[in-house]
This record gives C-alpha cells, sequence and structure tokens, in this order.
C-alpha cells in the first residue's frame, strides 16, 4: 500500500512536471514559430507540400517526448509491487492515457490557440468567445497529424515488423552469431533475433488503438 501511494504520488508529480517540456516542445516546433526561426523553413512552407511537411515535425517531436512513457511508467509499475505483468500492462495503460489527454490534447489545445489569443482577450475581454472560437479550430491540424502519424509508426509499423527485422539484423550481421548461446544473446535490451521478439507493449499500442477508434466516432 505504501508502494502505490508513493507511486501515484511520483506520476501526479510527473503529470505536472512534464507539462513543461511539451509546452515547450510544441511551441518550438510551432510552424508558425519555425517560419520566424529560420528562413530556409519559410522558403520551403511557401509550397502546399512543404508546409504540410514542415506542420509534421510537432506531432512527430511531442509523439517522440510520450514515447519515453510507458518504459518510466512499467518501472513504476515494479516498484509498486505489482505481482503480475498483465496488471502492470493495464496500470501503465490507464496512466498513459492520463498523459496523453492532459499533456498532449489539452495542454497543446491551450498553448496552441488560448495562448496565441491571450492578448487579444486581455485587450478587449467582451470578445473572449468570439476569439476562441476563431482559434481553437486552428488546432485541428495537429490533431489530424498526430493520428496519423500514430496510425503509421504505431499498429502499422508493429504488423509490418520492420523494426525487429531491423534488430535482428543488427543482431546477425553486428554481434558474434556463432553458438546458440550468442544466437539467444539479447544486447541493451533491443538487439535481437526475429525468434526470440520480447514482450509486446500492450499499453502502449492499446491507447494507438483507442485513439484511431475516438477519431472514427
Amino acid at each position: 500500500m505504501l508502494r502505490r501511494v508513493f507511486v501515484e504520488f511520483v506520476v501526479i508529480l510527473l503529470i505536472i512536471v512534464y507539462v513543461a517540456p511539451v509546452t515547450l516542445v510544441g511551441l518550438i516546433t510551432n510552424v508558425d514559430n519555425l517560419r520566424e526561426y529560420s528562413g530556409f523553413i519559410d522558403s520551403i512552407c511557401s509550397t502546399e507540400i512543404g508546409y504540410a511537411l514542415v506542420d509534421l515535425i510537432q506531432p512527430l517531436a511531442l509523439l517522440i517526448l510520450m514515447s519515453l512513457l510507458p518504459p518510466l511508467l512499467l518501472w513504476l509499475g515494479r516498484v509498486e509491487g505489482t505481482i503480475a505483468a498483465s496488471w502492470n500492462q493495464m496500470r501503465t495503460f490507464s496512466r498513459y492515457y492520463a498523459f496523453q489527454i492532459i499533456n498532449v490534447f489539452l495542454v497543446t489545445t491551450i498553448s496552441g490557440s488560448v495562448l496565441d489569443s491571450l492578448e487579444e482577450i486581455i485587450e478587449d475581454p467582451s470578445s473572449a468567445l468570439e476569439t476562441l472560437g476563431e482559434s481553437l479550430p486552428s488546432v485541428s491540424g495537429f490533431f489530424c497529424s498526430y493520428v496519423i502519424i500514430k496510425a503509421l509508426a504505431g499498429s502499422s509499423l508493429e504488423i509490418s515488423r520492420l523494426m525487429p527485422f531491423f534488430q535482428h539484423w543488427l543482431k546477425v550481421y553486428l554481434t558474434p552469431h556463432t553458438t546458440p548461446r550468442d544466437r539467444k544473446t539479447v544486447l541493451s535490451g533491443v538487439i535481437r533475433t526475429l525468434d526470440n521478439p520480447g514482450w509486446f507493449p500492450y499499453a502502449k499500442f492499446s491507447f494507438s488503438i483507442l485513439l484511431k477508434i475516438w477519431i472514427e466516432y
């Protein structure tokens, strides 16, 4: 019980602390800010295809940032004393769900629309609803891009087995592979053969599937 209370406190603290890097990454990688930072990026955005590609940087950066969480949450589950791997996966899923909802959807919406309109709201408070009504839909492109990247980099990539194939290639060609013991050895937890794929991250991919179901309905 003491371990669970401690881990829950750590998770809540992480959710609060993670707002800062998520907001910072969201602001830095915003397409309008990137165009101000670099003339080269601004020239790329002169075409519709170039603008669309640059617009993918923000959701991709946030996706990479959020992908660091599942291993950490699984480790916290073990610290908590969860006795079954399936229970730990369920706890990780629920906590990862909270991180995504709070730090991606809510924080990105606020940083991408409300903060940009804050100056106008302060100058004319009576226009707050109208200003937010015009600015909130502007982040819809981010959510669409985020879902598309999750679909391509999540379940689809897992089904194609490209990453395990790359890991297998590294294992065969860059490590000793002569004896049965050499072939069964796993390096850094990721360099392994195709017949030894390791565990499946149910918590991470379950949220990707749930996210796509939300969008469909």
